[in-house]
């Protein structure tokens, strides 16, 4: 029988969101003696109230604190759970440290963390629903870069880290599709399908169904980016990937695969020619087949 966990929850850091479980790293071995009678029989503890002279029920029974001597102040179990302080199954990391920095005093049990694979990812699903309700309902696409995520998330401004086009559909966010459809087809998230279908609704309707209308970027408005109407694979591929969450996209599907199949290796860069191998070796079946 394989090792049960004490506690699962996840690790969290930013947007990344790791769930986990805790298992007990050492075992404590501590040798328990039962108290017995001259006979050898076992001795029982009664719960006995001295004032009344009877033995009390659990069911009576209930908690209070003493304000002085024989004074108490008593509280029923109701009341008690209204004062509990708020329980949390997240680790937020604020900072990393060296070990040298933590006293070995604080430390009073070694565990094992492990995986959990099937939780995780709440904090950057509703992150994505957020970005995509607000900013882009109609056509569905993520920017390259979020700002703010954890306070009030909106996309990055222009030149926040590589180029003017930061805050749309650019060469960072056209993995989403592939991406976040692959998470579907490997565990059936309804989540990710719900996002890849609004995607997979607009890219369709804004190219006709005709692949040779696919543009190299996307404002999230899911307008062309002025001066990219050339073929990129980075950003084709991934369409292909997404069409497959839902049979309805098959005749799309193919449109793509047999697009994606008359580039040459030698006409694109190791980025585009990577992501082209990636999703067709997911849009084959190869990739999942692990």
């Amino acid at each position: 029988m394989g090792a049960r966990s004490l506690w699962q929850g996840s690790i969290s850091f930013g947007l990344v969101n790791i769930p986990i479980k805790l298992y007990t790293a050492t075992n404590s071995r501590e040798y328990v003696f039962n108290q017995l009678c001259k006979n050898g029989h076992r001795i029982r503890y009664k719960k006995w109230c001295p004032e009344e002279e009877r033995e009390v029920p659990y069911s009576e029974i209930k908690k209070g604190y003493e304000v002085e001597k024989d004074n108490y102040l008593s509280f029923e179990k109701e009341e008690l759970d209204k004062v509990k302080l708020k329980t949390t199954h997240s680790i937020d990391i604020k900072e990393f440290i060296e070990y040298k920095e933590l006293d070995p005093i604080l430390i009073d049990n070694s565990y094992y963390v492990a995986t959990d694979a099937k939780k995780g990812n709440e904090k950057a699903y509703a992150l994505l629903v957020k970005m995509q309700d607000r900013y882009s309902p109609d056509a569905g696409l993520i920017p390259d870069f979020i700002v703010n995520i954890n306070k009030n998330p909106k996309p990055a401004p222009p030149n926040f880290l590589e180029s003017p086009f930061d805050g749309q559909y650019n060469y960072n966010a056209c993995r989403d599709p592939w991406r976040i459809a692959t998470d579907y087809l490997l565990t059936g998230d309804k989540r990710s399908k719900k996002i890849t279908d609004k995607i997979n609704r607009w890219i369709r309707e804004t190219t006709s169904n005709d692949t040779y209308n696919l543009s190299a970027g996307y404002t999230l408005a899911g307008n062309d980016i002025k001066h990219r109407y050339f073929e990129a694979l980075s950003f084709i591929a991934p369409f292909g990937v997404s069409a497959m969450v839902d049979a309805k996209n098959q005749a799309w599907l193919n449109k793509v695969w047999n697009y994606l199949t008359g580039f040459k290796l030698k006409d694109y860069d190791y980025y585009d020619n990577t992501i082209k191998l990636l999703d067709m070796m997911t849009m084959s079946g190869n990739y999942l087949k692990r």
